[in-house]
């Protein structure tokens, strides 16, 4: 058990607000080990597969002085923070906040593209079900300031890192070097912050997609009985000519809506973090 390699840092979310990207950037550093892969999904949804298990996605450590994992959905969960504390009780929790709104119509639009999402029910519709698991799920995941205080509990305040998304859009270097030297490692290094990563592709009219979606769902049941693999790349071709990376515009009413919904948890995340979170209510984040 001393033998294990196990992270000290760990990318737990927010999920559809700029995690993939960040863990690329900080991989890039030399005295940085990331796992492999990026989400192992260890601590919320496959615990029961032993420490060991979670310990073999580092397997490539070669002395680095950071090591990390990134499972986006640890920040909601409710049993990861105890669980973590178990094993790594000192370790690093870094997270990528977004505008809440966005980050909910974002996450809705990866819904529909990989399936989850049902194309007859938009979002605007969603959204005022928060009885549903569905439209809970939406809205809860950006009441951060929940998830945070959660987190705060277990480790203490000086253990969370927060990174806001605007920053790390607009002026990612900065951001990453101030991650480098939080994480024990040269803060010096320049990593290439150029490319774009885990962009989020929309439907190009959500109303073909829904008539496709209802004709491929007959088709396949079947197909996927006879050619699994075949069904899944024929999947992955309509994907693509279905869906580009241009974004469809939001609602006003929908925009509005969720303002209210999270007023006051955005009023108490920007005490809770000392900044200003104003822009959140601007049209665009």
């Amino acid at each position: 058990m001393n033998d294990l390699v196990l992270p000290n840092f760990l990318l737990i979310g927010a999920e559809k607000a700029g995690t993939t990207a960040l863990s690329r950037f900080l991989r890039q550093h030399p005295d940085v080990c990331f796992s492999d892969p990026k989400e192992t999904w260890f601590f919320n949804r496959r615990y029961d597969k032993g420490i060991e298990w979670f310990a073999s996605h580092f397997d490539h450590w070669d002395g680095e002085a950071a090591v990390g994992e990134g499972t986006a959905h640890l920040l909601q969960s409710e049993i990861a923070p105890q669980r973590i504390a178990d094993h790594i009780p000192d370790v690093q929790l870094v997270c990528v906040l977004r505008n809440p709104i966005d980050r909910a119509f974002s996450q809705y639009h990866f819904y529909l593209y990989t399936g989850k999402a049902d194309p007859d029910r938009p979002f605007g519709k969603l959204i005022r079900e928060p009885d549903t698991e569905f439209g809970r799920d939406l809205i809860n995941r950006g009441r951060y300031i929940d998830h945070l205080r959660r987190y705060e509990s277990t480790f203490g305040r000086d253990q969370i890192n927060v990174v806001l998304h605007k920053n790390l859009r607009q002026n990612p270097k900065p951001v990453v070097r101030g991650l480098y030297e939080a994480l024990g490692v040269d803060p010096s290094y320049d990593p290439d912050v150029e490319s774009q990563h885990n962009v989020t592709r929309y439907p190009a009219s959500e109303t073909v997609y829904a008539v496709l979606r209802r004709t491929w769902n007959t088709v396949a049941v079947g197909a996927e009985r006879v050619a699994p693999d075949v069904v899944d790349r024929l999947r992955q071709f309509a994907r693509r000519l279905v869906f580009d990376t241009s974004k469809p515009s939001m609602r006003d009413e929908d925009r509005a809506y969720l303002r209210k919904v999270y007023e006051v948890p955005n009023y108490e995340l920007g005490e809770w973090l000392g900044k200003d979170l104003s822009h959140w209510t601007e049209p665009v984040s």
